[in-house]
């Protein structure tokens, strides 16, 4: 996926398509909010196709700035997740997380 912060947006249109810059940036940068959004609605559409959704239940829990999700097995064990963004600096090994 091109960079939001580093090709014009006429390129990330024609690549990318206006829609999905509409969903993740606000201007010409990246937006937390709208990202851990979309990113939440994604994994609560994919969770009904997974095979683990017949013996855990999935619930996204309120983030604005990452993705937390709690899993509940039918026994009532649960399990936390959370999710922080980040974006890779450069071509290092080195990540940002998205604050």
């Amino acid at each position: 996926m091109l960079c939001f912060l580093h090709h014009p947006k006429e390129e990330l249109r024609r690549n990318q398509g206006a829609s999905l810059l509409g969903t993740l940036c606000t201007g010409p940068y990246l937006d937390m909010e709208k990202t851990t959004r979309w990113f939440q609605i994604l994994v609560k559409a994919a969770w009904v196709f997974l095979p683990q959704s017949r013996h855990c239940r999935l619930t996204v829990l309120p983030s604005r700035r990452s993705c937390k999700l709690r899993l509940t097995s039918a026994s009532d064990s649960t399990l936390l997740i959370e999710m922080v963004f980040g974006v890779q600096q450069d071509d290092s090994d080195t990540f940002l997380s998205i604050e």
